[in-house]
């Protein structure tokens, strides 16, 4: 038997006719719910939405109480989220060369560029040098007889030497000869170094130091303000000054006479990352709070928080208009200007797993960075991928002249690391 609506006439005759009134009342009652409906769904939209803006709002605002600036409020609707995806031009197809590093059981980082020579470091103490072009073994350099130990990449400076700080000593290598230039041994634990095409600076033992690129000898010294003493040190060369946190704070230094600039406290917490420019001084704490400063004064321009969360904060580089922010969780480009975000994405857009991102790199005008197993080349303009290649390596790599050197873990104890050059489409 089929079921009727409660309330229906089942005699087996016609229903009686319903008065005018009452069908109108009924149409009025069901109108009036439709609406209700209707008003519901819309409220929980413009609710989800105001709570997304929101929450992009207070990322756009300095810390609760601060007088610090903050930066322009981006609505996420207009904020492009491009993500890494899938098909781009596979990079496996486009190598030029390999160089094995035979060396069992050592863990390499880099490489490093230094003018024409590409060079690695192992924690078997040996810099390794290749040419760019071929790939040949230019040199093998001993840096000192210590037990193996974690191991950081090279830095350049002034166009011919490759740096390697140890726990008290910094060391010069010549390039592309790969003769030790010079040893810069100290009475304090080094815990930074930056090279730039004309000057080398270290920090440590309280103060920043500038080091003479023939010699090694200091040229200037200069204690760093012990209210920004912190857990994190960080250290980077701009234009004209020395930056360095020893916390949650930064102070510029200046590179030819090691006179102090300014020195900017800032209510954040420990920074990761320095990013020294001619128009700006960039800093991202271990929260993931960027913040831009004047490179003239130090003074705060803008800070945008509640976004680059996760470990490993860092600022892969910059130009004029955007600089590029990394943690394991999110990739981003914001206005140098104003802490607009220009684009970004998170390891779950990117590649549907929290924690996906594994840092990002930035040279000449190419930005890099690893996610779900492969290396991929992002467009700084709107941080959509255009290639990509599945591998395994130390970082995600360097660009000069149209090519990607990066070094790839092989799987093999024996030749553990190859470094390769890949020409970019």
């Amino acid at each position: 038997m089929t079921g009727v609506p409660a309330g229906s006439n089942t005699g087996s005759g016609p229903a009686p006719p319903k008065s005018g009134a009452w069908a109108l009342g009924t149409l009025a009652s069901i109108t009036a719910v439709v609406l209700v409906l209707m008003l519901l769904v819309l409220n929980q939209g413009t609710s989800d939405a105001g709570g997304r803006a929101r929450r992009d709002n207070a990322s756009a605002s300095g810390s609760a109480g601060s007088t610090q600036p903050t930066g322009t409020a981006v609505a996420p609707s207009t904020v492009p989220r491009p993500g890494l995806r899938k098909p781009v031009a596979d990079l496996d197809e486009t190598v030029e060369w390999t160089a094995p590093i035979a060396v069992a059981n050592v863990t390499c980082a880099g490489p490093t560029r230094v003018g024409d020579t590409i060079a690695v470091m192992c924690d078997n103490r040996h810099l390794y040098g290749f040419d760019r072009l071929s790939g040949d073994q230019q040199f093998d350099t001993t840096i000192d007889q210590d037990a193996p130990t974690f191991t950081n990449a090279p830095t350049a400076a002034v166009g011919h030497l490759a740096l390697y700080a140890r726990t008290n000593e910094v060391v010069a290598v010549d390039i592309p000869s790969g003769v030790i230039a010079w040893r810069a041994p100290r009475d304090f634990v080094i815990l930074g170094v930056a090279g730039t095409d004309t000057a080398i600076a270290i920090v440590g033992g309280g103060h920043v130091e500038a080091l003479d690129p023939a010699t090694g000898q200091p040229r200037w010294q200069a204690p760093v303000d012990p209210a920004l003493r912190g857990q994190q040190v960080r250290l980077d060369l701009g234009p004209t000054d020395v930056v360095t946190s020893l916390g949650a704070g930064l102070q510029a230094f200046d590179i030819t006479s090691g006179q102090s600039h300014w020195t900017a406290p800032l209510t954040t917490s420990d920074v990761t990352a320095i990013h020294a420019a001619a128009d700006g001084v960039y800093a991202i704490d271990d929260h993931g709070t960027v913040v831009g400063l004047d490179a003239g004064t130090g003074a705060v321009r803008w800070t945008r928080n509640g976004h680059f969360e996760g470990t490993q904060q860092n600022i892969a580089g910059g130009d004029a208009d955007r600089v590029y922010v990394v943690s394991t969780n999110e990739l981003g480009a914001l206005g140098t200007r104003d802490g607009a975000i220009a684009w970004s994405f998170t390891a779950q857009d990117a590649v549907q797993q929290r924690d996906g991102l594994d840092r990002a790199s930035w040279s000449e005008d190419h930005l890099l960075t690893r996610g779900a197993g492969d290396v991929w080349l992002v467009t700084p303009a709107s941080g959509a991928a255009t290639a990509s290649r599945h591998m395994n390596s130390a970082s995600p790599g360097l660009v000069h002249d149209g090519h990607l050197y990066i070094l790839e873990a092989t799987g093999n104890s024996r030749a553990p690391w190859r470094l390769q050059s890949i020409a970019l489409p």
